[in-house]
Formats: structure tokens, sequence, C-alpha cells
């Protein structure tokens, strides 16, 4: 008898979606306001008003399958936000304050800190959700979870 078992190979079915469709898809799971605004700003064709409504369903179908997942996408994108206005700040500050010889104005980073710290949250929440619910629509990952655990 061997230590090592054969594992059974699962087969994956994938889906095939054409590129705008995944596009649309993202954008509506990003969460956006005005998906459609966005859509057109990138190329794709306008819906009718029915056909986006249908789009609204299918994105909300799919977040439902992540949902337990996005209190810790959050938590995620809420650290990598701040990291990443962090960094961008620090070196933005640096260039400031080495371009007016060492006039550093606090007012404007702290501000750009706080805008890009919105900016880069909800760049890193929207990829992650729309990145999840689209492998999860690929049949690449399954969502099975069952119960969240609450950190006390």
């Amino acid at each position: 008898m061997s230590i090592f078992r054969r594992r059974s190979k699962k087969k994956v079915t994938l889906v095939h979606l054409p590129p705008t469709t995944l596009i649309r898809n993202i954008i509506y799971d990003s969460g956006v306001d005005s998906p459609e605004t966005i859509a057109a700003a990138m190329g794709l064709n306008p819906l009718s008003e029915e056909v986006s409504e249908m789009e609204i369903d299918a994105s909300m179908e799919r977040l439902e399958k992540i949902k337990e997942l996005l209190p810790i996408l959050e938590a995620h994108a809420v650290i990598c936000a701040e990291i990443n206005a962090k960094a961008f700040s620090i070196t933005e500050v640096k260039s400031a304050y080495i371009e007016h010889d060492g006039e550093e104005e606090d007012s404007d980073a702290d501000m750009t800190a706080e805008v890009l710290y919105h900016l880069f949250k909800n760049v890193a929440i929207s990829t992650a959700v729309s990145c999840l619910t689209s492998l999860i629509s690929f049949n690449l990952i399954k969502n099975e979870t069952k119960e969240v655990h609450k950190v006390k």
C-alpha cells in the first residue's frame, strides 16, 4: 500500500466571455456610480434601460456569492489604500520639499494624502471584488464559506 494516493482530477468547466462582457461585468461589480456612463467612456455600446437593469441584477447575483468575503476585502482595501497613500505622500512631500528649497507645504500634502487614500481604497476594493466575482463566474474558485467567524 502506497502512502501516496492518486488524487482524482476534478474537471473544471471554463466560462468564456467576450472581452466587452467581462469589462461590463467588472464595471457593474465594482459598484461605481453610473456604470453605463463609465462603460460608454470605455467605448462600450450603450445598453437599453431594461438590459441595464438585467446587468444590475446579474451583478447583484455575482456579489451575493462573495458577500461573506466583502468585509475582508474592505479591510484589505483600507490597509492597502493607507499604505499606498502614505508611500505616495512621502514621495510627493519629499519632491515638493526639494523643489521649494526646504519650504514644505503641509496642508497640500495632507490633502493629497487624503484624496489618494480614497482613490487607492476604491481601486483596491473594486479590483478585489471584480476579480473574485469573475473567478467564481468562470468556475475557477468556489466560495464554500458556511459561516463567518468574527475576530473579537
